[in-house]
């Protein structure tokens, strides 16, 4: 008899393990990348007054205005020199 109710004990200890009871984060697991989506996306719904967009003239000038930037490129920056000097040129307390 005595066996008999620690192997139900064991049983019954073994299968509340397999139980499943679901967790707030199973509930709401990925809900933070669907708010962040649903953030990011335009309203397709109608908007007031009329639609967002350029004339020609304009859009071809802002396209030409971004062609030519590749002709060109920016030189590179050096960072290591950025507060390095001596005190007139660095703002310093003017001591020289």
């Amino acid at each position: 008899m005595f066996v008999n109710k620690k192997l139900l004990l064991l049983c019954a200890l073994a299968l509340a393990g397999c139980a499943f009871y679901p967790s707030l984060v199973d509930d709401r697991m990925g809900a933070s990348v669907k708010s962040a989506g649903m953030l990011q996306s335009v309203n397709p719904g109608p908007r007031p007054g009329p639609p967002l967009a350029l004339d020609g003239e304009a859009a071809k000038f802002a396209v030409d205005r971004y062609q030519r930037s590749f002709e060109r490129p920016q030189p590179p920056v050096n960072v290591f020199n950025i507060g390095v000097g001596n005190a007139s040129t660095s703002g310093g307390s003017g001591t020289r």
